[in-house]
């Protein structure tokens, strides 16, 4: 909010804007314009990415996906601008939340166009595991739903309800940690393709990451939790409002929210592929097993 107008920086067409005043200006102007300089470079992206896909002749599926990319950017950038224009804490929540299916789209994008695509393949395990990633990106998503709704909480709501909602959050948040971990070790154990492997060890290593900074986030924001207040350390600690360190550590926490959808988005889509494979090669068996496909593998 360094700015009132949108699409323009005070008055500044967004590309004309003064370099020096945008370098040497206050810190809030700083970021916000770099805000949308970043924000008009990656729709810029989009739009290249999107052509490329229709060019090079992909999987229909994937030229969808290109233009899901490419309406989800411009929808977010329309959010950003609105938000601006209303003041309005519901859309500033809406546009952050909106902010990780997009780099989730991408992060998908990203994946089923790299050479990791064709070595996907399942293991001779079970695939229970695999069905249960499916449900991984909704459980994360709505985690950061939590996570945003505690971020834009009104100053006049209840502290019932905050701190309602906060031990929720932390709540869901261990819980969802038990269920990432028990898919890591399914998908471990039941994936032989080096990108699950990958995957099922990067998840669980950034969620521990991220409920510790959720609580050095708590910290820095309201202080120690009341059981630790006589305590050394947290009688000796100042909450600072708005301070260098608390920006830091939350927006860490932000961004690693993200990454953690991102990437169990992007697990879900390979589970995909290989219980679609499964069910293809059952219903292959299942065929040969017919008179008809007897014939065919006869006179094949």
């Amino acid at each position: 909010m360094a700015f009132p107008d949108w699409p323009t920086s005070n008055g500044y067409f967004l590309f004309f804007y003064p370099w020096l005043d945008w370098l040497r200006g206050p810190w809030e102007l700083f970021v916000e314009h770099g805000h949308r300089m970043l924000a008009a470079f990656i729709g810029m992206l989009t739009i290249a990415l999107c052509v490329l896909l229709w060019t090079t002749k992909q999987p229909k599926w994937l030229r969808m996906l290109g233009i899901a990319a490419l309406a989800a950017v411009i929808f977010q950038g329309l959010l950003g601008g609105v938000r601006v224009l209303l003041d309005e804490r519901t859309l500033a929540m809406i546009h952050g939340c909106f902010g990780p299916i997009f780099f989730s789209i991408t992060a998908v994008l990203a994946a089923t166009t790299s050479k990791s695509w064709n070595q996907i393949r399942g293991g001779t395990a079970s695939m229970n595991a695999l069905a249960m990633s499916l449900a991984l990106p909704v459980a994360v998503y709505f985690q950061l739903v939590l996570g945003a709704q505690l971020r834009h909480f009104s100053p006049e709501g209840s502290r019932f309800g905050f701190a309602a909602m906060i031990l929720f959050h932390a709540v869901f948040a261990v819980a969802l940690l038990a269920f990432i971990f028990a898919v890591a070790i399914g998908v471990w154990r039941s994936a032989a393709s080096k990108p699950f492997k990958l995957l099922s060890i990067l998840l669980p290593l950034v969620t521990v990451v991220q409920l510790a900074l959720g609580a050095a986030t708590y910290i820095y924001k309201y202080n120690w939790p009341a059981f630790m207040a006589n305590s050394d350390i947290a009688s000796a600690f100042t909450v600072q409002a708005m301070g260098w360190r608390q920006a830091q550590i939350t927006t860490a926490h932000v961004a690693l929210g993200s990454l953690i959808l991102a990437l169990s988005t992007v697990l879900a889509v390979f589970s995909a592929r290989v219980l679609a494979a499964d069910q293809r090669l059952r219903w292959l068996h299942f065929r040969m097993k017919t008179p008809v496909g007897l014939l065919t593998e006869a006179a094949a």
